[in-house]
This record gives C-alpha cells, sequence and structure tokens, in this order.
C-alpha cells in the first residue's frame, strides 16, 4: 500500500511540474505566434483551430470521454483498441468530406471568411492531429500508468514547438500553411511514440455472442455511455462553434486575436486555480463515498471558498497592471486588448466554482443536473453573444461590441451558472447557499491591488522596481487580510488553519519519496 500511494505521489508531482513546463512553452510560443503574425494572422488562425476543435467535439459525442472510461475499468484488448480506432479516423473522414466537399462554396466562404480551401485542410488535420488523436493516445497511455513517460513527451513536444516556430521566424517562413504544418508533423511523430505506450489484453481474444471484443458489444457498450450527453453535445457545439464564429464574422481577425489572447493569458490562470483543487479532492471524494454529508458540506463549502481566494489573489495582482503586461509582451498592436484582457483575468475566478460544482455532482452521482443547468447556460450564452456582437443594422440589432463584448459576456454568464448550480447543490443537500464572500473577496483583493498600483506609482514610473515594490506592497496588504480579517471576507480562522495543516502535510508528504 505504501508502495502504491509513493508511485501515485511520484505521478502526481512529475505531472504537476511537467504541466507547469509544458503550460509555460505553449503560452510562450503563444506570445511569439501572436507578436509575429500580427492581429490579422493570429486571429485568423485562432478561429480557424478553435472552429475545428468545436466540431471535433461534434463529431466525438463525448466517445473519446466513454474510451477512457472504459481503457482505465481494466486492460482492454487490441480489437477493442482498433475498433476505436478505426471511429476516430472515420470521425477525420466525415468532417473532411462534409467541410471540403458536400458544403457548397458560398457557405464555405460564409463560414471560414476569404480562406482557401488548401488552409481549411491543413488547419483540420492540424487540429484533429493535436486535439483527438494526441489526446486519446494521451489517454491511452494514462490508463497504462504510463504517466511520467507521456508527461516526458508532451513537455518534449512543447519544446519542439518552440524551437520550430523560432525557427520559422529565423528563416523568413511564419505563416499559417507552415505553422499549420509543423503542429501535423509533430503531433503525428509524437501520438506514434505515445500509442506504443499502451499494453493491449494479451489473451486470447474471444468471439462469443457475450464477448466483449463482439462488434455488437462494444458498440452497445459506447452507445449507452454517450447516449445521454447527445443534446448537450449538440448545443456545445453550438455553443462553441458560435461564439467564435460570431466573433469573426462580425468583428474580424483582430477582434478575434484579441479575445484568443486573453483567453490563453487567463488560461494561465486557471492552470495554477486548478492544481490547488488536487490538494482537497482526496478528502472531498472520501467524505462522499462515506456518506457523511457534514463533512461534505464543510469540504465543499471551505475548498471552493480556498480556490475562490487564489483566484481572487492571483486577478487582483495582475488586474491593475493590464496595459503594461500587453505592452511588454505583445506591443502596441495589441494595446486595443488592454479592457478584453481585463475582463479575463476574471474568467478563472470563479470558473474554479464550477469546476468544483462539477466534481462534486460527477461524485454523487447527479449528472443530471450538470447536463440540464449546462444546456440552459449554453443556451443563454448563445443569445447573450448575438446581442453584444451582432451589428447594430441587422434586423435583430446587437451592441457590436467585439471582444470586450464576448469576455464580458462568458464572465458574466459564468459567474451566474455556477451560483445557480451552487444554489441548486444547496437546495438538494440541505445546507446553506452562501454568495456574499464571493462580492467581499473579489471587491477587497481588486481595491488592494489598484492601492497599490496607485500609491508605488505616485513615486516610481513602470518599471522593474515599482513591480517589485508593488508586488512587495500587495503581499503585506494581503497578509494583512489573512491574519486579521478572514471572517470579514467569508473564512473561519479555525477551519482555515485546518486546512493549511492538511495542505502542508499533502506537500510533505508528495516531497517525501
Amino acid at each position: 500500500m505504501i508502495t502504491q500511494t509513493n508511485n501515485i505521489n511520484k505521478r502526481f508531482i512529475f505531472t504537476f511540474f511537467s504541466n507547469l513546463i509544458k503550460s509555460g512553452l505553449n503560452f510562450i510560443t503563444g506570445l511569439i505566434l501572436a507578436k509575429w503574425l500580427g492581429p490579422d494572422d493570429f486571429g485568423r488562425m485562432a478561429f480557424l483551430l478553435a472552429s475545428f476543435i468545436a466540431i471535433k467535439s461534434l463529431m466525438d459525442f463525448a466517445s473519446s470521454s466513454a474510451f477512457f472510461t472504459f481503457i482505465s475499468q481494466k486492460r482492454r484488448s487490441s480489437i477493442f483498441i482498433n475498433y476505436y480506432w478505426m471511429w476516430v479516423f472515420l470521425q477525420l473522414i466525415l468532417t473532411l468530406f462534409v467541410v471540403l466537399i458536400l458544403l457548397p462554396e458560398e457557405l464555405l466562404s460564409t463560414i471560414w471568411k476569404n480562406e482557401t480551401k488548401f488552409i481549411i485542410f491543413l488547419a483540420l488535420i492540424a487540429s484533429f492531429l493535436q486535439n483527438a488523436v494526441w489526446n486519446d493516445v494521451s489517454q491511452m497511455a494514462e490508463a497504462s500508468r504510463k504517466t511520467i513517460e507521456i508527461q516526458t513527451i508532451n513537455v518534449v513536444l512543447m519544446l519542439c514547438n518552440l524551437i520550430a516556430t523560432l525557427s520559422l521566424i529565423y528563416f523568413g517562413r511564419l505563416g499559417l500553411p507552415a505553422i499549420f504544418i509543423v503542429i501535423i508533423i509533430e503531433w503525428t511523430i509524437a501520438s506514434i511514440f505515445a500509442f506504443r505506450l499502451y499494453e493491449t489484453n494479451s489473451k486470447a481474444i474471444s468471439q462469443n455472442n457475450d464477448s466483449p471484443d463482439r462488434f455488437k458489444n462494444i458498440f452497445k457498450l459506447f452507445f449507452d455511455y454517450c447516449k445521454p450527453f447527445v443534446l448537450y453535445v449538440i448545443v456545445s457545439f453550438a455553443y462553441d462553434f458560435g461564439d467564435r464564429w460570431m466573433l469573426q464574422n462580425w468583428a474580424g481577425s483582430k477582434e478575434q486575436a484579441y479575445y484568443a489572447i486573453s483567453l490563453q493569458f487567463s488560461g494561465i490562470l486557471l492552470i495554477i486555480t486548478t492544481s490547488i483543487l488536487k490538494i482537497f479532492w482526496k478528502e472531498i471524494a472520501e467524505a462522499n463515498h462515506n456518506g457523511d454529508i457534514k463533512v461534505v458540506s464543510s469540504l465543499y463549502s471551505n475548498t471552493i471558498k480556498l480556490v475562490f481566494l487564489a483566484g481572487c489573489l492571483i486577478s487582483g495582482f495582475l488586474v491593475p497592471w493590464t496595459y503594461e503586461i500587453i505592452d511588454f509582451f505583445l506591443g502596441d498592436e495589441y494595446l486595443p486588448a488592454v479592457v478584453t484582457l481585463m475582463i479575463m483575468f476574471l474568467y478563472p475566478v470563479h470558473q474554479s466554482i464550477g469546476q468544483i460544482n462539477g466534481a462534486l455532482l460527477y461524485a454523487t452521482g447527479n449528472t443530471r443536473i450538470h447536463i440540464n443547468c449546462g444546456i440552459f447556460f449554453m443556451i443563454l450564452g448563445i443569445i447573450s453573444t448575438y446581442i453584444v456582437l451582432a451589428p447594430k443594422n441587422l434586423i435583430i440589432s446587437g451592441y457590436n461590441l467585439g471582444s470586450v463584448g464576448l469576455a464580458s459576456k462568458l464572465v458574466l454568464i459564468q459567474i451566474i451558472a455556477v451560483n445557480v448550480v451552487a444554489w441548486i447543490i444547496s437546495k438538494k443537500f440541505k445546507w446553506k447557499f452562501e454568495f456574499v464572500y464571493q462580492i467581499k473577496m473579489l471587491t477587497t483583493f481588486l481595491i488592494i491591488g489598484f492601492a497599490s498600483k496607485h500609491l508605488i506609482t505616485l513615486a516610481f514610473n513602470a518599471s522593474l522596481t515599482a513591480i517589485l515594490l508593488y508586488t512587495l506592497l500587495y503581499l503585506i496588504f494581503t497578509t494583512s487580510i489573512f491574519i486579521y480579517f478572514l471572517n470579514f471576507i467569508g473564512l473561519d480562522k479555525s477551519e482555515y488553519r485546518i486546512y493549511i495543516v492538511k495542505a502542508s502535510k499533502f506537500i510533505k508528504s508528495m516531497l517525501n519519496l
């Protein structure tokens, strides 16, 4: 048991740090592409990839999630794996057929404005390899407990992608065709290596009627799993594709670029927040398994507050410096993205609550709540996107707000959605619904951030010295909050100390391998 625990700890630590490295490399590559391509071409690239990610999710119909679930349950036979990969490549063939052959030229031009079929073809293949094939082979490696090996390949892949991007710049070849071709080559090679990590069941394959390796039994297994998600997947596609298409069609590539780069910045914050959740995950799962609702209630409430606190801390620190961040990393061309990025820095704050809500609903078997609420708020989101993005000259006019409007919609809908789900959970489990702490925390740390910057910039211009002094002042103010005003922002001091002790023990156990 100790050996198994140490193995899990080792895999967790390796995954945590490799994810940090991978995310950092991917972030740097994204910034380089955004800067060297410029807003127009970067926006085109962002829309092409985002549109095909949405199409992939529609064609997939949650089968990739089913696949990971089934191969995690037990080691599957080679015929089981082969049937699934036949389905994966059937998705690719069908997508290519529909997009490049079946769609009329007028509709193709309407969806992917001014893009040639060659660029669309390259983007489709690149997106499919990056987000479908690579995702599946990574899951196969994880199912075989090859965590260290797959994470190593992942980090090397991101490093190669960065080097390839810099090479294209150096030789003056950076452009959308070259970028997509590099992605195709890199992810193909990496997927071949990752695929070989999965160890199939070596037992003789039976073809009896009740054999799990018969096609009809495999089909039924996937069908039963995916059936409840059909409507959810369709609405999800309309939501994801609709958001990016309306932004591209009505606001243009530049606004698409501003939104994409802001989403990339906020994604870094979301990774940090997500990693905090892992410390408390075991406690929540164990309490739920034991049927101790009071403990689940306490863990749920305090975990949400703590990850929300982490998000507020980071957002409060960064939001006041949005202009300087854009100016330093991307230059004048991206300065119109300042307001969009400022709004998107708030996105990870409530996303943490959404992650906890989803984890609790799945852990307790209440997936129907998650699906129904998801469908409702995605439909609301599609309508809201139209309102904020549509030009004023349409029959049903909108506000034509571009990336600022889409970012505002995303954050606002998320705040409403996560709190409605939290309220439903509180009614379901008969515990108190809390909301006021969100206003207190977020307002407090934003005020601290802006006040600290104002005090520093009275004496210093924006410089390294000013940023260091700002960081010090921000830490002094936030530490004072932790020491004296925890109750004010909604945290119980005694419970907070308990969680600090648990977190410390967890970290020590991670390091004591």
